[in-house]
């Protein structure tokens, strides 16, 4: 019988990153929650100027959340190699 498995020692996690993954999924719920429930408050409704230019747009800023999440998500998961173990 042949098995694919992958030994714990070899699936070491960046725990940072994928702290990161988290928060930047988080912000696109939010964003997505802004769009569809109170567009006015939503930063791609023109409306709210005042905290476009400043570093607190990344907490509101979905379109670069998701961009931060897949960039994230293909280097903390890369394909990992199947080793075959035999019984």
């Amino acid at each position: 019988m042949t098995a694919f498995a992958t030994p714990p020692s070899q699936t070491a996690r960046i725990a940072p990153f994928d702290g990161l993954r988290g928060v930047a999924a988080v912000i696109v719920v939010m964003f997505h929650y802004l769009c569809m429930l109170h567009p006015s408050w939503a930063p791609i409704s023109g409306e709210v100027k005042l905290l476009a230019h400043t570093p607190v747009n990344i907490l509101w800023n979905g379109r670069l959340a998701v961009s931060v999440f897949f960039v994230l998500s293909g280097f903390v998961m890369p394909p990992q190699p199947c080793i075959v173990a035999t019984c």
